[in-house]
């Protein structure tokens, strides 16, 4: 039988166990919450599986950049061009090639 004193406390070499399991738990968490934040930013990836989608977002944001003309440095105006045209070469359809010959000044 065990005594009152030692059940109720942990050993040494007990609690140094302890401390490496949650040593071991804590790097597997920052390893994992890496890995998500890594997936989240890769926008690349996002491009790839979601083109329609990055198409139209950089179209709002080009055609939103280009009616501020005072305000929207070129090369933003630039990009919402090249965002505008991408979506009008993925199947964005007639309206979509009239917004871009409006904004670009191409008739």
């Amino acid at each position: 039988m065990t005594s009152k004193s030692s059940a109720g406390k942990a050993s040494v070499a007990e609690l140094q166990a302890r401390v490496a399991a949650a040593e071991r738990d804590l790097h597997t968490s920052i390893n994992d919450i890496g890995l998500v934040v890594e997936d989240a930013l890769d926008w690349k990836k996002k491009v790839r599986e979601h083109p329609m989608e990055s198409a139209a977002l950089a179209a709002l944001v080009g055609f939103l950049a280009m009616r501020q003309p005072g305000v929207v440095p070129g090369l933003v105006r630039q990009v919402g061009k090249i965002g505008l045209a991408s979506l009008a070469q993925a199947g964005g359809g007639p309206l979509l090639g009239s917004l871009l010959a409006r904004f670009t000044g191409r008739k």
